[in-house]
């Protein structure tokens, strides 16, 4: 299973090559299936720092990775 976190860089990385791609990534970061309008339109201000959209967006990839995490070990409990 990949990292939320390592799909947000990666996202972040192809935003410039490849908008469908990071836009795609960036969805999966945050536990989508697939890029919405939503997201392909404001791509650009989801990455542009100091604003209230990407303090958001980080933040549900944070608590992506914890939700993640937290199934991980359970998987390993049971």
């Amino acid at each position: 299973m990949s990292n939320p976190i390592d799909e947000y860089l990666e996202a972040y990385q192809l935003r410039k090559m490849d908008r469908r791609l990071s836009a795609e990534k960036l969805a999966k970061s945050i536990g989508g299936d697939k890029a919405t309008e939503p997201i392909m339109a404001s791509l650009d201000k989801i990455f542009e720092s100091d604003t209230v959209l990407h303090r958001s967006v980080t933040h549900a990839v944070v608590s992506e990775s914890l939700r993640r995490d937290r199934r991980e070990r359970e998987k390993g409990v049971g």
